[in-house]
């Protein structure tokens, strides 16, 4: 496939966002995780720099895997999280109540617009 000259600009331009906003969210990280945690900077940079590992491994393999997957719903969306919000929430343990649920939403400031939606905790993500 042969790529024009302004194709090739626009993917560059996307890359260098790409990376700069990267850039701002490692920089803010490794500022947290230092100033704020106290957890020192060699041991927060081991463990950013074995994500990026993870992830050189990983995209490629879940690439192949997406591009395989041929259902009526598409590629992509069946490996994307369904079932109700709750149920979403309450994926890294799942046998939490509907209080401590509740609780993670407020923490992560979504309790409001959850209860916005048509049936709140139960409303169904497809």
């Amino acid at each position: 496939m042969k790529l024009t000259i302004k194709q090739k600009v626009s993917f560059g331009i996307g890359a260098i966002g790409k990376d700069m906003v990267y850039s701002l969210v490692s920089g803010f990280i490794l500022y947290y995780y230092n100033t704020i945690l106290g957890i020192s900077g060699t041991f927060t940079g081991i463990m950013m720099m074995a994500a990026r590992v993870f992830d050189a491994f990983n995209d490629p393999l879940m690439g192949v895997v997406v591009e395989k997957t041929n259902t009526r719903f598409g590629k992509f969306r069946p490996w994307i999280f369904t079932g109700t919000v709750a149920e979403n929430i309450a994926y890294g343990k799942p046998d939490a109540t509907r209080e401590e649920i509740e609780q993670a939403a407020r923490a992560a400031h979504a309790h409001s617009f959850i209860k916005r939606l048509p049936d709140g905790y139960d409303t169904v993500i497809s």
